[in-house]
């Protein structure tokens, strides 16, 4: 015979996993940078989409919602798509003080802030140890 204890947390988990079964999730958020539409990351709700509504959009981005469907089968390439064509590859590099390249990364430095304050710029060319050379436009 089971326990009272026993039943209800077989209750609980018959309940949860009807939750999971029973969900709603027909879309993803993206969530990109606003002037260079490059991706920056994809949302994948647990439950709902009423859950993509709640994700963090920080400044210079925006959030877009895409159907489940499509970012399964193509991916970030398929998200990307959908936003449009970047404006940039994403590729950065990190500028120390001496205007040595000491790190690579991959942001947009128009919103993307290095954690300890070094400057960063997008570049397909520079690679660790090169010299920076600002150009004037």
């Amino acid at each position: 015979m089971l326990g009272r204890r026993t039943f209800l947390l077989g209750l609980l988990a018959c309940t949860a996993l009807t939750r999971v079964r029973a969900s709603t999730v027909m879309m993803v958020g993206a969530i990109h940078a606003t002037k260079s539409l490059l991706l920056q990351r994809v949302y994948i709700p647990s439950f709902s989409d009423d859950e993509i509504d709640a994700q963090w959009v920080g400044p210079g981005e925006t959030l877009l919602r895409l159907p489940l469907d499509g970012y399964v089968h193509g991916g970030a390439a398929y998200a990307q798509a959908m936003i449009g064509p970047a404006a940039i590859t994403g590729r950065c590099a990190v500028i120390d003080a001496n205007n040595v390249v000491v790190d690579l990364l991959m942001a947009d430095p128009d919103i993307y802030c290095h954690p300890s304050g070094q400057r960063v710029v997008s570049s397909d060319d520079l690679n660790i140890g090169d010299v920076w050379v600002e150009v004037e436009a």
